[in-house]
């Protein structure tokens, strides 16, 4: 009862108080973290299961021996949305991570693709199969690619040989980019 009463008598000071501290979380990065927490707590999506994406690659990183050290593919469901997960090439293997801020990190390319493709895809044992599986998908319009930088910046990180190799040859000069 002493708290409502307290509550009513200060009421533009509580309110102050409220509205500074949703400003500060906002300004720190509170609520994207805590949407990505959400995310992460209930989301079912294949195409962003961190776990089985790992158990995957680690098994095919040799599909991604073209790309260098630290380049990045993002990948998403949809991509009206900035939630994906993150492909991050390392020297011995390919770290994983969810986001809800793909454009900002900004990957070299972004792929877009449902449930299905990525069920079947990490059903695939190996770079061959995995290669014939991505060029097949891309051809009937079940992945589309994204590119985020310039050609001469995904040449140099070893996107173009990549897309290639899987049958997703980049646009000149990143015609198809965001």
């Amino acid at each position: 009862m002493k708290l409502l009463q307290s509550i009513k008598k200060n009421w533009f000071s509580v309110t102050v108080l409220f509205l500074s501290f949703i400003f500060v979380v906002n300004l720190l990065g509170g609520f994207t973290k805590l949407h990505l927490l959400w995310k992460n707590k209930t989301d079912q999506s294949p195409v962003t299961a961190v776990e089985k994406w790992q158990t995957w690659l680690t098994k095919n990183s040799e599909l991604f021996s073209a790309l260098s050290d630290g380049a990045q593919i993002g990948i998403t469901k949809n991509l009206e949305s900035d939630y994906g997960v993150i492909l991050t090439k390392q020297k011995n293997s390919i770290e994983v991570q969810r986001t809800n801020e793909l454009r900002k990190i900004g990957p070299g390319i972004i792929l877009e693709f449902g449930d299905q493709v990525a069920k079947d895809l990490q059903w695939k044992k190996n770079k061959n199969e995995a290669i014939i599986f991505l060029q097949h998908r891309s051809q009937i319009g079940k992945i589309q690619t994204y590119y985020l930088k310039k050609e001469k910046r995904l040449r140099s990180e070893g996107f173009v040989t990549f897309l290639q190799e899987i049958g997703l040859r980049p646009a000149p000069d990143s015609k198809k980019s965001l």
